[in-house]
């Protein structure tokens, strides 16, 4: 059972939804039941749901709004605060990161995942879905 949503959204582009539904925020998603489903049958760690009430189709759906609580402390390099002499790469402090499958970063609105959590949603072969892989390194500082 659906628990009762308390957001709502509205359908403004026309065209089917997909297992991942991009809502024109910067890292704000909402997923199908399908995505939801491989998250909590593969016990991924670091994500929860809210359900959304979606309106503007043939008829009321439900889709979930994606929380991230996994973290990894600041990212370091190209795409973080700067690094002296460091022009390549993006890098994390492992002692920072608490082991969740799904993360954020306190200064970037990417998701990151992990290698594991990769491999599961690719098998799965959700819709609208792109993994890149970044191959972020731990920061050795000189």
């Amino acid at each position: 059972m659906v628990p009762e949503s308390e957001f709502f959204g509205v359908v403004h582009e026309k065209g089917e939804l997909a297992d991942l539904v991009s809502t024109f925020w910067a890292a704000v998603f909402l997923l199908s039941d399908r995505f939801r489903d491989a998250l909590e049958q593969h016990q991924l760690s670091g994500w929860g749901t809210v359900p959304v009430s979606i309106t503007g189709l043939a008829s009321v759906k439900t889709l979930w709004l994606l929380t991230v609580s996994g973290t990894c402390g600041r990212l370091y390099g190209v795409d973080g605060d700067p690094v002296p002499g460091v022009r390549v790469g993006n890098f994390l402090d492992p002692a920072q990161w608490d082991g969740s499958d799904l993360f954020v970063a306190e200064n970037h609105n990417a998701i990151f995942v992990t290698p594991r959590c990769a491999d599961i949603l690719q098998a799965i072969g959700l819709a609208n879905l792109e993994l890149r892989q970044e191959g972020l390194e731990p920061l050795i500082r000189r």
